[in-house]
């Protein structure tokens, strides 16, 4: 599994593919009356949340509030899963671990994992719906 939540700094995700579940995608593509529309309300909620929830969790961390934190990355794995960015809900589930055992290393790797887990994730939906950050 650690393979799995490794960051490979010398090949970026270079297609959405590499980063979101295709099958979500178009689950979520083709639900609803108007086809493309809740993916399209999906992304914009995800792109305003992410930041701010990235946010909270720095902060909390850094005030050494881990369970506010985990509260944070908890929200934070929900809607990736959602939207189907599931190396990002692999990430928090990696920190929510690290903050269990209470392993100060592992927590911060987890965190720097799940920083570039879900910047990659933000690019995605970005070029999923088609505007830059």
């Amino acid at each position: 599994m650690r393979a799995e939540l490794t960051m490979d700094d010398s090949r970026g995700p270079t297609m959405v593919a590499d980063v979101l579940n295709e099958e979500i995608v178009d689950g979520i593509r083709a639900f609803g009356k108007v086809p493309g529309r809740l993916l399209q309300e999906m992304a914009a909620s995800f792109l305003k949340e992410v930041p701010r929830l990235l946010a909270g969790i720095d902060q909390a961390g850094s005030l050494c509030e881990f369970g506010d934190a985990c509260e944070m990355v908890h929200m934070l794995n929900g809607i990736s899963s959602l939207i189907g960015a599931e190396r990002t809900a692999k990430a928090c589930e990696a920190v929510q671990r690290a903050v269990l055992r209470e392993d100060p290393k592992g927590r911060k790797d987890a965190l720097e994992l799940l920083n570039y887990e879900t910047g990659q994730a933000l690019s995605a939906v970005e070029r999923l719906i088609g505007y830059p950050r």
